[in-house]
């Protein structure tokens, strides 16, 4: 395998692409570099035996869609005196006046996380420049289905001409020059809302697709997608997980210890979690 050390960082890159089996004497060696304290330590390539297919949202999305979910978090866009708008900062994605604020938790069917995802990319993608767009397609950054809905949603917003219908569509006018009354799409997605520190849930609530950021949190990928976690024990290349073979819980029966993960997180930029040390430390994190 190959290692990289960077001084100045204290941090310590493990490549283990391409090494089938990963020998138990490499497997040893990063543990031990997990335990040192002083460094930081990346390893890359662990992965790459998996079956991709069982991560994608597309597959979620398709095998939960009607299911109910609880462990959704919502933060909500906190705007600047500078800043009244979130146009400003939503174009300015780099801007650190970019801040947002936990409100709560939501409770809502993967379907309904999927529309909100779809729709939150089509509204940031119309703010962007012409270039911008150009560069998101470029990128693969939205497929086939996804790049029909753009063609109709612009033939929808082209402005009828009946007295030259060849006429050629207008080139997209740039984010900076857009109304407010263009930011966001017809949909609209209700979900039931729990403020924080409230027992009782809020009347439906509609999402802003701009302001409101909703993270998916601690999926537990042994009950919603029990193919992944069997292909993680497969084909993982060191046996990290819990109960596995490095893990404190290992004799310890399923029902008679807490649930270890593995989980699966979808965060929209905006979200966060506290650095924290689950189980004083005995589980990472």
């Amino acid at each position: 395998m190959k290692v990289e050390y960077d001084p100045d960082n204290a941090l310590r890159r493990i490549d283990t692409r391409g090494i089938n089996p990963l020998p138990a004497s490499d497997q040893t060696q990063i543990l031990e570099w997990f335990e040192d304290p002083n460094t930081t330590t990346v390893v890359q390539g662990l992965h790459e035996n998996l079956d991709e297919r069982f991560m994608k949202w597309s597959y979620i999305k398709n095998k939960c869609g009607p299911l109910l979910c609880r462990n959704f978090k919502y933060f909500k866009r906190k705007l600047t005196l500078d800043h009244p708008t979130h146009i400003a900062n939503v174009v300015a994605t780099n801007s650190s006046l970019d801040t947002f604020e936990e409100a709560g938790t939501m409770v809502m069917s993967f379907e309904t996380y999927d529309l909100y995802l779809q729709q939150r990319k089509l509204a940031l993608y119309h703010l962007m420049t012409t270039k911008e767009q150009q560069e998101q397609v470029h990128h693969g950054s939205f497929t086939d289905s996804e790049l029909q809905e753009l063609k109709e949603l612009k033939k929808q917003q082209q402005p009828e001409d009946p007295e030259d219908p060849e006429d050629p569509e207008e080139p997209e006018e740039p984010a900076e020059e857009r109304k407010e009354g263009n930011e966001t799409q017809d949909d609209k997605i209700t979900v039931s809302y729990y403020p924080s520190g409230q027992s009782n849930k809020s009347q439906p609530h509609v999402i802003n697709l701009l302001d409101d950021v909703i993270y998916l949190i601690d999926l537990d990928i042994t009950r919603f997608i029990p193919e992944a976690a069997a292909d993680l024990r497969a084909h993982f290349k060191m046996d990290l997980l819990p109960a596995g073979d490095w893990c404190m819980m290992n004799s310890v029966g399923s029902e008679g210890r807490p649930f270890l993960g593995p989980n699966l997180y979808i965060t929209p930029p905006g979200a966060s979690t506290v650095f924290h040390e689950d189980g004083n430390g005995t589980v990472d994190s």
